[in-house]
């Protein structure tokens, strides 16, 4: 039979061991103690080296504060066509995207009515300019006929005043002395006449000329009535909206026609804890997405009334130097506005993976550990750490995308 190990039995029914494995099991953990105690020389001779790494020190630096704005682009100048008078579009000679000049003929309305206004209003300044020359030709016979009772007046009044000197010497008799009283009196009745004649013509010469005045008038505007149906173009520019088409019946204050002039601005909103770095002038960033267009230029002008709801001012930079750039693109406005100090490290230091940012951070021990952090801006060659780092600490910046965790670093810095 083989051999049976022998055990003693304590109460509660447990095992134990004959003092010769308890022995032998104690010199089996003291071997593996003392091979544990080993282990970590063992390990660090046993990492991955990273060979020709560069090292750098995180360093605080005073960084610029930037205030981002957003906006969108707009036309400098902007102009929505409408009809002045109630008429129906008879065309439209222009499509969105076309370019026009100033004074270019866009659309046409129905004309005919202002064309009948123009005709009467015509007829009536004729009319009235015939009134005219009838009233002062009735005037000139009336001055005529004046001159002419006056003379016989004057003539009556001599031969009366003989014929009084000759009653006093008594050498008249008293029919020629009546007849000649007579004659006066009817002189100056028809003077009087003549002169109301007179009167009433120089009356008729101040309506007509009235209604010559009131004639242009109506005939003035009959024809700004007949040019409000061509609607032109204000100024050089691109259509940006069409909103009519021929058969519509166009009304004043109904959109037709949008243009715009080809000179652009962004319309950035800045908060007004930064309006005071952002004068007239002041060089800024600007950049339009969707043209993948940056460039520096000075604020053009600052409205001078806030948002009250988003405390915010309206900034406007131009875009002259952009191309393919069209009113409501999206924008942002980069201001700076003071500095403040961030912990900066070389862009190439930091390694992605997936959603993850992480930097390797060498120790005193010249081995190298992932450490993940957060990052802030970009700036130029470095990047900002807003956490996970420290100032002063070491990290892998050439051939982090080589390092593995953890990894023995050989380099010079």
């Amino acid at each position: 039979m083989g051999t049976r190990d022998t055990y003693h039995v304590r109460s509660r029914g447990e095992k134990i061991k004959p003092p010769s494995l308890l022995l032998l099991s104690l010199a089996c953990a003291l071997a593996l103690a003392g091979c544990r105690h080993e282990e970590p020389a063992a390990q660090a001779t046993a990492l991955p080296v990273l060979e020709n790494a560069r090292l750098e020190s995180a360093a605080l630096r005073a960084v610029p504060v930037v205030v981002e704005a957003v906006g969108t682009v707009a036309a400098r100048r902007r102009s929505v066509l409408s009809a002045r008078v109630t008429a129906h579009v008879t065309a439209v000679l222009v499509r969105e995207g076309d370019r026009v000049r100033a004074g270019q003929v866009l659309a046409l309305l129905d004309d005919r009515d202002a064309r009948a206004t123009l005709a009467a209003s015509e007829a009536s300044l004729a009319a009235a300019h015939a009134g005219l020359a009838e009233s002062r030709a009735s005037l000139r016979a009336a001055g005529r006929a004046t001159a002419v009772a006056i003379a016989q007046a004057s003539l009556a009044d001599a031969s009366f005043r003989r014929q009084q000197a000759l009653r006093e010497r008594r050498t008249n008799t008293p029919q020629e002395y009546d007849e000649a009283a007579s004659r006066r009196t009817a002189a100056a009745a028809e003077t009087e006449r003549a002169a109301a004649a007179a009167a009433a013509a120089a009356a008729r010469e101040t309506q007509a000329v009235s209604a010559i005045a009131e004639a242009e008038a109506r005939l003035a505007a009959a024809r700004a009535n007949l040019a409000f149906c061509r609607i032109l173009a204000p100024f050089d520019g691109v259509v940006a909206a069409r909103a009519a088409d021929p058969g519509v019946l166009a009304s004043p204050g109904a959109a037709l026609l949008t243009i715009e002039e080809e000179r652009y601005w962004l319309e950035a909103a800045v908060p007004a804890s930064a309006i005071a770095s952002a004068s007239p002038g002041r060089l800024v960033t600007v950049s339009v997405d969707a043209l993948s267009f940056t460039t520096r230029a000075p604020i053009a002008e600052i409205v001078p009334a806030a948002e009250s709801a988003a405390h915010t001012f309206l900034a406007r930079v131009p875009l002259d130097a952009a191309h393919g750039v069209r009113s409501g693109l999206y924008g942002t406005l980069l201001l700076e506005a003071g500095s403040r100090p961030a912990l900066l490290v070389p862009a190439a230091a930091l390694t992605r993976r997936g959603q993850l940012e992480r930097l390797f951070v060498a120790g005193p021990d010249g081995v190298a550990r992932m450490r993940l952090v957060r990052v802030g801006r970009l700036l130029g060659p470095d990047l900002e750490i807003l956490s996970g780092l420290g100032a002063g600490e070491t990290v892998v910046t050439s051939g982090a995308d080589r390092a593995l965790d953890p990894c023995r670093v050989e380099a010079t810095r």
